[in-house]
């Protein structure tokens, strides 16, 4: 029997994550490490006690995202459990081998938080073997320079090597066996593969608005995880990079940081830019494009 190879992107099409990846500001360290590497700057390295501190406050406010629908409406698309659904049955039916993220974002925190919030809604865990986004080691060759702007394609040979990694395995995976999920418009290169049996999914795009209101709950619960875990009072947490660094707001503002009210200013700033879109519910041709490719795989 014919195993399923499945890869998703992530924003608008796992969910909305515009309003979330601001956050990272707060509490991740990878991204903090990204801009210091990019700006030629020393590694942050904290304590123990504070990077398990910082992994806590995120977990919690993850937690408070689960236990309001509302607002976990408008960051996971709300029927991804037509995708997930019967891909998680497949693979309890050992019908499906693996399932990755291969994503052009630059926020390794939003890729972490969908996953911990999608393994909680589905009760699984492991859920993606690999997730690889804009700075993962084996999407070098996806970078192309056009100008002065650098752009990542998706692409068959890399897709192969995510789930080489995945499987832990050197053979490659029939095309038939792959279903790669995307909301972008035009679609990527990998569309060359469908007449060689890839099966090529795009959802409508999930960017719903949020409203002033709803943006302002956000940053309260993030401020309410930070202040659970005694992170507003943590000395080395005050005077560390977080709080004391230059933030870019957009392409052309930069803003100094030298403080935490200083930090959750600038935070709460991007959030309250972000935009949305009208969203229409694209459930049948999901439900559809999920049954008509496990079929596929399951013929001999």
């Amino acid at each position: 029997m014919r195993m399923a190879c499945v890869a998703f992107d992530l924003d608008e099409t796992i969910g909305n994550f515009r309003a979330m990846w601001p956050l990272a500001s707060l509490w991740s360290i990878d991204e903090l490490n990204i801009l210091e590497q990019l700006n030629g700057r020393e590694h942050f390295t904290p304590s123990a006690t504070l990077k398990t501190t910082l992994q806590r406050v995120k977990e919690t406010f993850a937690t408070y995202l689960l236990r309001d629908k509302a607002i976990l409406d408008l960051i996971i698309r709300p029927n991804i459990g037509e995708l997930l659904g019967p891909l998680l049955e497949a693979k309890r039916k050992r019908d499906l081998k693996t399932m990755i993220i291969y994503s052009n974002t630059g926020s390794p925190y939003t890729v972490e938080l969908a996953e911990y919030l999608l393994e909680h809604m589905f009760n699984t865990s492991k859920l993606f073997s690999v997730k690889a986004d804009w700075w993962h080691p084996l999407r070098t060759a996806d970078k192309v320079i056009i100008g002065r702007e650098q752009i990542m394609h998706k692409r068959i040979e890399t897709l192969q090597l995510l789930f080489q990694k995945g499987l832990k395995s050197k053979k490659k995976i029939p095309l038939g066996n792959i279903l790669f999920v995307d909301d972008r418009s035009p679609r990527h290169t990998l569309i060359r593969q469908v007449p060689d049996g890839l099966t090529y999914l795009v959802p409508t795009p999930f960017q719903p608005t949020i409203s002033l209101k709803q943006k302002e709950y956000i940053l309260f619960m993030a401020f309410a995880a930070m202040q659970d875990h005694g992170l507003l009072e943590n000395r080395e947490y005050l005077a560390s990079k977080f709080c004391n660094r230059t933030m870019n707001l957009s392409q052309n503002a930069a803003v100094k940081i030298d403080s935490l009210p200083g930090l959750f200013r600038a935070v709460s700033d991007l959030i309250m830019d972000v935009k949305g879109a009208p969203w229409k519910s694209d459930s049948a041709s999901l439900r559809k494009g999920v049954r008509d490719f496990l079929k596929q795989v399951r013929t001999p």
